[in-house]
């Protein structure tokens, strides 16, 4: 795995000419292209978790609708 439970990593979105990111959490451990568990930072302990991509190492992508 690229990414260790309870690695700092950031989040990042985007689509066509943005893209948002920010601080998190990895809740889970998983290898690059994987689907992984995270908490944003400033979401608080108690914030439900989101699922995200291992893009790279402390880089992690949620796919947007």
């Amino acid at each position: 795995p690229v990414v260790q439970r309870g690695d700092a990593v950031t989040i990042t979105a985007g689509g066509d000419g943005f893209a948002v990111s920010q601080p998190g959490e990895a809740l889970e451990s998983g290898a690059e292209g994987a689907w992984i568990k995270v908490r944003p930072v400033s979401a608080g302990a108690n914030a439900s978790p989101l699922r995200a991509r291992v893009l790279h190492p402390g880089l992690v992508g949620i796919a947007l609708p």
